[in-house]
């Protein structure tokens, strides 16, 4: 008597195929975090143009954090999260996965923004400063508008200058095969 090999079907895999495949082609393919930072740049540059607002030429992308000490953009990346988070044990992947990123604009703070010695911040330094940041926040605000979809953790901070930069930031989550 002889004994066949046996294998067991996957209930799931004709599921999960689908879904990966239908995620390849309704996003375009599932980016790597590289890929997602530079497609973010290139999406900060064109709502840079469509605001009238020109950016820092230095632009990377690059895991987070990174210093803010020179005019620059830049697409922080800090790693891929599942979303939601599993409330319990898990059989099968139900779940969706996100990267946290950063897109910054670092520029060197308008004169008279920032006290130098005993000399206060002059009006009309303060107001150039807040002018910049507020074109900033814009084009930052332009750029998620132009996201199809993104987390929940959604913000835009705009710092005072400091150590003779301004920076200001957008933080959120990406799906990486749906976002863009």
């Amino acid at each position: 008597m002889t004994v066949e090999s046996f294998t067991r079907l996957d209930p799931f895999a004709a599921e999960q195929a689908a879904l990966e495949q239908q995620a390849l082609v309704a996003g375009g393919g599932i980016r790597t975090l590289a890929q997602m930072g530079q497609a973010l740049l290139d999406i900060a540059n064109q709502a840079a143009v469509a605001k009238g607002v020109k950016l820092p030429a230095r632009q990377m992308f690059y895991p987070a954090p990174i210093p803010a000490d020179c005019e620059q953009v830049a697409a922080l990346f800090s790693g891929w999260t599942p979303t939601p988070a599993p409330d319990g044990p898990v059989v099968c992947s139900t779940f969706r996965w996100m990267a946290g990123f950063s897109l910054i604009i670092t520029r060197c703070a308008p004169k008279g923004a920032v006290q130098v010695k005993s000399t206060a911040p002059t009006p009309a330094g303060m107001m150039a400063s807040a002018q910049l940041a507020s074109d900033d926040a814009e084009v930052l605000l332009e750029v998620v508008s132009r996201l199809d979809e993104v987390g929940g953790d959604l913000s835009v901070t705009v710092a005072p200058p400091s150590g003779g930069m301004q920076t200001v930031e957008l933080n959120v989550q990406l799906l990486p095969g749906s976002s863009f």
